[in-house]
């Protein structure tokens, strides 16, 4: 009869048995393929860096938005006190109002960003963290296992990435001929 492995105990355990007789661990796992598991963790990952982009993308959103509508009516108001104050020089009214348009998009471009990088800290904090813990426990991988996978899977601009503390993918070397 085939035995397995127990991932708690390392006890050898029938491959049949749900649990393991040695510390109670559940061996629902233990049966699984290897091919099985990396599909499984794959798709974690990639659910998981979709659940961080669009967590970022909607802060990022909002954030942009509200910066300009901020950035536009502070312009606004500028220009008004300007011309309240007797300037009457277009030239000067328009160099002060495009000044403000370029203020308002560079100013709710660096928000944007701000808030696209917290958000996906919070969302990975809160989701994230503990759905890779939890797939660490069901594979029975070390945490350092679990990120060498991480690194050879995830795309170099991957959100989940940059939590993970994962290095850069070096770029391939040309060939030489």
């Amino acid at each position: 009869m085939d035995k397995v492995q127990c991932r708690n105990c390392g006890a050898e355990v029938h491959a049949e048995a749900a649990v393991c007789p040695a510390c109670g661990a559940p061996l629902a796992m233990a049966v699984s393929s290897a091919e099985a598991d990396e599909e499984s963790l794959r798709e974690m990952l990639d659910s998981a860096n979709a659940s961080l982009l669009e967590a970022g993308a909607k802060a990022a959103e909002s954030a942009f938005n509200l910066g300009c509508s901020l950035g536009f009516m502070v312009s606004f108001l500028l220009l008004a006190l300007v011309f309240l104050l007797g300037v009457r020089n277009w030239i000067v009214l328009a160099i002060i109002g495009f000044g403000g348009i370029l203020f308002t998009l560079v100013g709710a471009s660096v928000v944007s960003g701000k808030a696209k990088r917290a958000n996906i800290e919070g969302a990975y904090q809160r989701r994230v963290r503990r759905l890779i813990d939890q797939q660490l426990y069901n594979h029975g991988l070390t945490r350092q296992d679990f990120e060498t996978f991480a690194h050879h899977t995830l795309s170099g601009d991957a959100p989940l990435r940059e939590q993970l503390s994962l290095p850069p993918i070096e770029p391939e070397a040309p060939l030489e001929e």
